[in-house]
């Protein structure tokens, strides 16, 4: 039983975490009551070799936008829960642009999500994302995890608005967002 445990622990782990594991000195022989006795196993850690590297924002491609429209790219990033202090990709994430909403004396009050049309977009693998023909105007960026839409801070902890020019390629770099975990 417990060789089977270690080999399996052993072919397994490695691709799941990019460790490999070796063996210093071979299992010692079958005794006469058919025991095996496992020699102890040493784990190198070494580097995924399938985990790239984010892409910086320069290596997000935002194409210029189509008349009296703007375009909007940038990595959405969230902290990472297995390492304080750090951010990882949101793979595969809708992303929103929700107009703000103004009081009457024309100061920001909300952003105002309609899911069938406002601007939107899905993030790549990497956190990559761009969202083409967005009218100008303000926007809060909202990000929707699971079903529930939560709209991104910045660090600063104010709520993320930005402004989309007609005409012009607005690249947002690195979003960190501090999502609640699913």
């Amino acid at each position: 039983m417990n060789k089977i445990i270690v080999v399996l622990i052993s072919t397994l782990l490695p691709l799941i975490v990019g460790c490999s594991f070796t063996n210093p000195s071979p299992p010692s022989q079958a005794t006469e009551t058919n025991e095996v006795a496992i020699s102890p196993v040493s784990v190198v850690v070494t580097p995924a070799t399938s985990v790239s590297p984010l892409p910086t924002p320069a290596e997000v491609d935002i194409p210029q936008p189509k008349a009296g429209f703007g375009t909007v790219g940038g990595i959405l990033l969230v902290k990472n829960p297995r390492a304080e202090g750090t951010f990882t990709s949101v793979p595969i994430t809708p992303i929103f642009l929700a107009p703000v909403i103004y009081t009457n004396d024309g100061k920001s009050a909300f952003a105002g999500l309609d899911y069938n049309t406002d601007p939107t977009g899905t993030t790549g693998e990497t956190g990559i994302f761009v969202i083409q023909n967005v009218p100008p105007g303000r926007y809060g960026v909202v990000v929707l995890q699971g079903s529930i839409p939560y709209l991104i801070k910045n660090e600063k902890g104010e709520d993320y608005i930005i402004s989309v020019e007609a005409g012009k390629a607005l690249d947002l770099g690195e979003i960190h967002a501090d999502l609640p975990p699913l």
